[in-house]
C-alpha cells in the first residue's frame, strides 16, 4: 500500500504511517531521525521520520535492494540486491563509493564485522543461489565464497567477536560458520 508503518518496540503502539510511494523491499534506520527504503526498481531512498520527506536518492541497484545495513559510522550504508551485487554507499554525499560482484544469484542478507569501516574490515553476504561470501573492505575484494550444500540463505549475522557468522535459510536451518575458512561448525534444524 506504499505505507511504512513505525511502532514502539515497547508497546506495539502506532507511533507513525508514512507515505512512502510504492513497495519497500528493505529498511533500516541511519539514526532517529533518518531511515532508507529500498524500492522496487532499484533505487534506496532517504527519507526523514516522520515526515517521509526524502533527502536523497542513491541510484545503482538494477532491481529491488533486499537487504541494508549502515555501518557503525551511520554515513556509510551497505546494500546488497537482486542485480547480485554488494554495493557501499557515502549517504553523506550521496555516492556510491563501490561495487563488489561474485554471486550468481540475487544477493538477500548482509552484515559486517563489528568495527567495520570503508577501508577496513569484512562484510559477509548470503545469496539465492545458496552461496555464502566474505568480503575484504580493505582490498575491496572477495575473500572467500562457498556453496552451503543445497541450502538457500535468507540472513545473515555476525557474531560480536566477528569471528564466526549464522545464516538463516529456507529450509529452516540456522548454521553457524567461521568467517575464515566458511566451515560450518554447527547447524540447528526448526521444528516442524
Amino acid at each position: 500500500n506504499g505505507l511504512v508503518y513505525v511502532r514502539s518496540t515497547a508497546t506495539g503502539e502506532l507511533l507513525a504511517a508514512i507515505k512512502i510511494g510504492g513497495p519497500a523491499f528493505s529498511m533500516a534506520w541511519q539514526n532517529e531521525d533518518v531511515f532508507v527504503c529500498g524500492m522496487a526498481g532499484g533505487p534506496i531512498k532517504m527519507m526523514e521520520y516522520p515526515s517521509g520527506d526524502v533527502t536523497q536518492t542513491l541510484l545503482g541497484h538494477q532491481g529491488q535492494a533486499f537487504s541494508m545495513k549502515f555501518l557503525e559510522d551511520r554515513v556509510t550504508l551497505v546494500s546488497v540486491g537482486l542485480d547480485k551485487t554488494v554495493r557501499v554507499w557515502d549517504t553523506a554525499a550521496g555516492v556510491e563509493l563501490f561495487k563488489l560482484t561474485g554471486h550468481i544469484g540475487p544477493v538477500v542478507g548482509i552484515d559486517y564485522s563489528p568495527g567495520a569501516t570503508v577501508s577496513s574490515g569484512t562484510l559477509v553476504s548470503v545469496s539465492a543461489d545458496g552461496t555464502v561470501a566474505v568480503w575484504d573492505m580493505k582490498s575491496r575484494s572477495l575473500k572467500h565464497r562457498r556453496e552451503a550444500g543445497g541450502h538457500l540463505f535468507a540472513t545473515v549475522s555476525v557474531a560480536p567477536d566477528g569471528l564466526s557468522f549464522a545464516v538463516g535459510g529456507k529450509d529452516g536451518t540456522a548454521s553457524v560458520r567461521d568467517v575464515e575458512t566458511l566451515e560450518e561448525r554447527y547447524t540447528v534444524m526448526s521444528h516442524t
